[in-house]
């Protein structure tokens, strides 16, 4: 099978997506790119800024981001589990 969108390479400050080098936040799924996506920070992750995300119907959220051991805020969290989306 074909993926729309490949992930071909990552570090902590871009990734390379179907030979395309991104440095800001952005939303990937297998129907499209979002980019910019105004996230600074997980505390910035809140129902507006996923609402992008939601639209898209995920099983799962992967949320990459430097700070190792800091969690999403707790209502995102919630949010997702009642959404019955995965969040990681």
């Amino acid at each position: 099978a074909y993926d729309k969108h490949s992930v071909q390479a990552y570090d902590e400050h871009q990734v390379q997506i179907n030979q395309v080098s991104y440095t800001e936040n952005l939303i990937v799924s297998s129907t499209g790119l979002i980019t910019p996506w105004p996230i600074q920070t997980l505390h910035d992750l809140d129902e507006g800024r996923l609402k992008p995300i939601f639209e898209l119907q995920p099983e799962i959220i992967l949320i990459g981001h430097q700070n190792l051991g800091t969690l999403p805020p707790f209502a995102t969290v919630k949010l997702c589990h009642e959404k019955r989306i995965a969040l990681e």
